[in-house]
């Protein structure tokens, strides 16, 4: 698994941190997720004793992004290759994101990110 060191410009940060909410976030996921071509997307939550939410898990069988290219795709916030892409790789879906903020909206679920 690659870990990645993330670089982000002060305004950007302030603008995400209004975007901190959980909904959103897993909502994001989801979106990343077809727009990766998945054709199932499933959400597993995970609570604790309490009725609280531990984990939040997005499944997809979407193309995922090689180990490789982690840095490429997620490393600078505010930027996305869906801003080049028209359309999805395989099943040419248009593409919700394009703005590089959806994999820094998962935060507002906890403070790791797999």
């Amino acid at each position: 698994m690659a870990k990645l060191r993330l670089t982000v410009g002060r305004g950007h940060v302030e603008e995400l941190a209004r975007l901190r909410h959980p909904v959103g976030a897993i909502e994001e996921l989801i979106w990343n997720s077809l727009d990766a071509d998945a054709e199932h997307v499933t959400v597993e939550l995970e609570r604790n004793d309490f009725g609280g939410v531990d984990r939040v898990a997005v499944i997809d069988d979407g193309t995922g992004i090689a180990a490789e290219q982690c840095s490429d795709y997620f490393e600078q916030i505010g930027t996305s290759w869906k801003k080049r892409a028209q359309t999805s790789a395989v099943k040419k879906r248009v593409l919700h994101g394009k703005n590089g903020r959806g994999r820094v909206r998962a935060f507002a679920l906890g403070s790791e990110v797999r």
